[in-house]
């Protein structure tokens, strides 16, 4: 259910980015964390690098100086760092 996951997650961004107006969401980092991580799965392991790098630096803005201290940026940088060692 790879594929209908990846419509679900295209469909929640959207619906997302028209609430936020275009700013940036700890939400739409999240959802951006979730793709990436479908993309892994299916291969398109640069791609998945690329949108999870950029969700962590909207997470860095989102969240400025509070940013050490959110469990969602946890699991942002675990993902990640399981990229980076696979």
């Amino acid at each position: 259910r790879l594929e209908e996951s990846e419509i679900k997650l295209n469909e929640a961004l959207e619906d997302f980015k028209k609430i936020t107006q275009g700013e940036d969401h700890y939400d739409i980092a999240r959802i951006m964390r979730e793709q990436a991580l479908i993309l892994w799965v299916k291969s398109r392991e640069d791609e998945a690098l690329s949108l999870l790098e950029s969700a962590v630096m909207m997470q860095k803005r989102v969240y400025g100086e509070k940013y050490d201290s959110q469990p969602t940026v946890a699991r942002t940088q675990q993902v990640l760092g399981n990229f980076y060692f696979k």
